[in-house]
Formats: C-alpha cells, sequence, structure tokens
C-alpha cells in the first residue's frame, strides 16, 4: 500500500512501481501454467463466469456468421458458468456422459466430435478439470488431444481444481494444449477479493473492439477517430483494476508453487481416503458419485432419517454441522443442477413436479400475508457440500470427520428446535432465530464518531477461543445424551427440559459464530 498508484500512468515512482508488481503478478501466473508466447493472462470480471465471458467476447460470436454453424459440447458435471454463457449463445449445446465410474465418456466423446466435425461445425469443447460437486477429476490431456484431432476448441472450467493440481496450458504432446483456461483464484489459500483469470490463447481474440472499451483501451482518441491497442491483456482489461486484487492473484499462486501439488496431491489422496474410512460405515451417510476414481477432497452427501425410509432437508443438516461443531458446509445443487438430477437419481419427469414448487404462482392464494412469493425452496433437491482443506492439521480434519459422521447419525433428533422457512429453504434454531434475527452484525452498526471508527455491536469480534475442538466434541456428546434421554420421554417437557442444556448449546454455537468468547445467553 505505501507504493500503491494508478496503473495507467508512468509518471510517479509509485505508479511505476504499481504497474511493475501487476506485472510481476501476471508473469507468475504465466510461469505457474507453462503459458507461451501465444498465451495471455487477462484478469476480469467475477470469478470464472467473468473470465468465460471475456472469452466469449473476445471470439466474437455474436457478431460473427459462423454463430450458426457452432456447437459447444459441455461435460457431464458443468458448473452454470460453463453451461449457461453458451447455452444463451443459442447454439446446439451437447452434454457429454460420465461412465459408471463417474469419469469422462471419451467413447461418446468421439461420436459428438465425429458427428459435428461432418456436418463442418465449429466446435467447442467446454468442460470441467474437476466436479465442484464430488471433486472427480478429469484427464484433460487425453480429453484436449481429441477434441484438436476432430478440429475443436478445448475450453477448460479450473475453478474447482486448481488450487489443488497443476494447470499446464502446453503440455508435452503436439495436440495436448488447451486453448483456453477460467478459473476463480479466490478460492486459492489466500484468494479472497481476487477477480476472474481467463489464459488463452492470442489466436482466439477475433473482436476488432475491445470486450468492454473505455479508459486504458485505446492508443489514442481524437474529436473525430480513436484507435484501439493491439496488445490484447491491454485492451481486454478497460477501466482501472482492481490493482491490489490482481497482485494478490500472482502471490496465491506462488504460494501455491511453493507448497508444491505433488506435495498437495498426496495429501488430498490421504484425506480422501481418511473419510471414506469413517463415512462408508455409516447407514444414514452417502456420499454421491465413484469412491474409486481419482478425485480431491470434496465430498457431497445426504443423509437418511434413522427410519431409513426418509432424507433430512440438506439445508437442515449443514445449520446443524454449523451451529452445533462451527463447520460451514452448503447445502443445494452447487450450481451444478443437471449433474446433482443425475446424482440424485431424479427422472425428468419427477423433477418437473419439484421445479413447480420453485416457480412464482401469481394467482395461487397462500393465506400467507407475510408472503411475498409463492416459491418453495424447501422443495430443491439438493446435498450437503464440504471439502476437507488440505493446509488443516490432522486435529482439524479428524475432527470435521468425526463431526459429519456423528451429525449424520443424530441430527434427526435436533429437528424439534429448529424452524424451517419453506420460502428460503432455510433452517435455523428457535433461540437463534428469535433474538438475533439472519445475523449477528449489520453494516449500520459502523460509525465515524470524533474522527473515530466506532463498532456499536454488542457482540465481540475477537478471536480469542479459550476452548479447543475436543472440547466442542465433548460437549456436542453431553447434548447428544440429554437430548435423547429427552426423546425417549415423548411428554409435554421434551421443550422445557432442554433449556437446561441451551447454554452449553449457545456455547458451541455462537462461539464459533463470532469468533470470540462463548457467551451464555
Amino acid at each position: 500500500m505505501p507504493f500503491y498508484g494508478n496503473t495507467h500512468t508512468t509518471t510517479s515512482i509509485n505508479s511505476r512501481q504499481t504497474t511493475l508488481f501487476r506485472d510481476d503478478a501476471r508473469n507468475i501466473i504465466k510461469e505457474c501454467v507453462n503459458a507461451s508466447n501465444d498465451d495471455v493472462v487477462i484478469f476480469t470480471g467475477n470469478g470464472c463466469t467473468g473470465a468465460i465471458h471475456k472469452l466469449i467476447g473476445g471470439l466474437n460470436l455474436k457478431n460473427s456468421p459462423s454463430l450458426k454453424k457452432t456447437v459447444a459440447i459441455i461435460g457431464p458435471y458443468e458448473h452454470y458458468s460453463n453451461m449457461l454463457p453458451w447455452m444463451e449463445l443459442g447454439v446446439p449445446i451437447c452434454r457429454v456422459k460420465e461412465t459408471n465410474h463417474g469419469l469422462i465418456d471419451m467413447d461418446h466423446l468421439e461420436q459428438e466430435l465425429k458427428k459435428w466435425s461432418k456436418k463442418s461445425f465449429d466446435i467447442i469443447v467446454a468442460f470441467s478439470a474437476a466436479s465442484n460437486v464430488t471433486g472427480i477429476v478429469t484427464d484433460t490431456e487425453n480429453v484436449a488431444k481429441l477434441v484438436h484431432k476432430y478440429g475443436g476448441l478445448s475450453f477448460w472450467d479450473y475453478a474447482t481444481s486448481a488450487p489443488y493440481v497443476d494447470i499446464d496450458m502446453n503440455p508435452q504432446g503436439e495436440t495436448a494444449y488447451k486453448d483456453a483456461v477460467y478459473l476463480s483464484p479466490h478460492k486459492f489459500v489466500g484468494g479472497p477479493g481476487t477477480p476472474g483469470l481467463l489464459i488463452a490463447k492470442t489466436k482466439l481474440f477475433k473482436n476488432p473492439v475491445p470486450d468492454s472499451v473505455g479508459g486504458g483501451t485505446a492508443l489514442f482518441v481524437t474529436r473525430d477517430t480513436h484507435l484501439y491497442l493491439k496488445d490484447i491483456e491491454s485492451r481486454e482489461e478497460g477501466g482501472t483494476p482492481g490493482i491490489i486484487e490482481t497482485i494478490r492473484a500472482g502471490l496465491i499462486f506462488q504460494l501455491k508453487r511453493s507448497v508444491g501439488t505433488d506435495n498437495i496431491g498426496l495429501r488430498d489422496e490421504d484425506l480422501c481416503s481418511r473419510a471414506f474410512k469413517k463415512w462408508e460405515k455409516n447407514k444414514n451417510l452417502i456420499i454421491l458419485g465413484s469412491h474409486s476414481s481419482k478425485r480431491l477432497p470434496i465430498f457431497s452427501f445426504i443423509v437418511k432419517h434413522e427410519d431409513g425410509k426418509k432424507l433430512l432437508h440438506h439445508n437442515f443438516v449443514s445449520a446443524v454441522l454449523n451451529d452445533m461443531y462451527g463447520i460451514q458446509a452448503r447445502g443445494g445443487c452447487a450450481c451444478a443442477g443437471p449433474y446433482a438430477i443425475d446424482l440424485l437419481g431424479i427422472s425428468e419427469e419427477l423433477f418437473a413436479k419439484f421445479s413447480w414448487f420453485l416457480k412464482d404462482h401469481e394467482d395461487l392464494e397462500t393465506g400467507c400475508k407475510k408472503c411475498e412469493t409463492t416459491t418453495l425452496e424447501i422443495m430443491r433437491p439438493g446435498f450437503v457440500r464440504l471439502n476437507l482443506p488440505y493446509f488443516y492439521d490432522d486435529q482439524t480434519i479428524d475432527y470435521i470427520i468425526d463431526a459429519v459422521d456423528t451429525v449424520a447419525t443424530h441430527a434427526w433428533k435436533f429437528l424439534p428446535y429448529y424452524n424451517c422457512n419453506a420460502h428460503k429453504g432455510s433452517w435455523t434454531h428457535e433461540k437463534f432465530s428469535s433474538q438475533f434475527g439472519e445475523a449477528f452484525f449489520n453494516l449500520e452498526d459502523i460509525a465515524y464518531e470524533y474522527g473515530t471508527f466506532v463498532n456499536k455491536n454488542k457482540y465481540p469480534t475477537s478471536l480469542d477461543i479459550n476452548y479447543d475442538l475436543k472440547d466442542i466434541a465433548n460437549d456436542m456428546k453431553i447434548i447428544i445424551n440429554s437430548t435423547e434421554k429427552l426423546l425417549a420421554m415423548q411428554d409435554d417437557t421434551h421443550k422445557d427440559n432442554i433449556e437446561d442444556h441451551i447454554p452449553r448449546i449457545k456455547r458451541v454455537c455462537f462461539g464459533f459464530l463470532h469468533l470470540g468468547k462463548p457467551h451464555h445467553i
């Protein structure tokens, strides 16, 4: 920050230094992905979505007659960011099947490539290097070779896998190269706040006018004429960039390189093995996707009720993991709807029934004056997803694995203490929702009285935690045992008696939620 200056000028020491820092970041990334002189690195937009839209703008397809003779072939487990932009182009979309082991069906891919090649179509193949749902990894080099054999373009979504694996734009083998890679650096260790990243061959940029014209894109502008820069990296990063954010992107690639993908890979294999060893023994826990194919330590699962006939709602399970163990897990379909439907075994006919509840029906009488919508998010199919970061120590990893196992076994016992918002699909502990509403903190709590920064919120924001993971796990065992006794009573005193244990529950829950000293509420 002491050397911060605008990058669109070199007239001061600070601006020159800042520009050099950004150049350093770009060069570090190029080195880390084995980029050649034919590859450009562009910082752009919000994550992978922004990078893909930048690529489509560079291809200039929307204004090209060739659009009518273009097809997009996507993988079986694509994120919406690698599906919807291609769909909105109006080109035919072909979704390649997966094998019984959850991998790309290479035979089906080749069938599609042959079919469209014979029709003289321009072929775009956009695959994920790894699934963001199951963590299953794709053999990128063999796919790229096959795509190039039929004259296609090989585009890769590395949003999920980039923090873990090597990204090689130009591996050995004449046709194993990647035409474009896009990713979200904010998923890296140290990455929050960084912009989307596009790494692509220069030949792909056919647009005579930059995708986003404005400051920094023109060589000169007169009263009557203007001329845009020829340098792709400069012309495609119009406007003052997120300077600190892009420098940070370079540093996180540098950090990943220092750790080494070989070390990360070995750790990931161990984490997957440890998780499966524990979780596969739990009859209530169903881990989605292949358990034998190469994968990252990313897990999506559903939890059966104790009766074995019903499923606990994924958002309820996520809430219990958070409230009781301080573990952040995501409930839903992870923006990979088609793949989620496949994994959950939902037919098109059944999903049509689910989707009715997800649409707004203006003519439907709900009987609820407070309801702003008739949509019921509670009916959206989904699962719980979490990952085991390679940089966590063994104690923390064991804590998470044991917590998931315990929640899968006992979470149903806490259903009476949670409120469900059917429209939002959310679950909140009755004490939390009644006392705190949506959240603890609000930006309106911040004031600048008498020239100083003041936080008027009554809850502490310090990181002074005076208990460890073992304490929390032991507390939860006590709470579960107490709840079991109360459930066995099966009478009206059930809820009253649980109040005796609320302070202990709050110590677990709130201690994590605001990362401060536990407060008994």
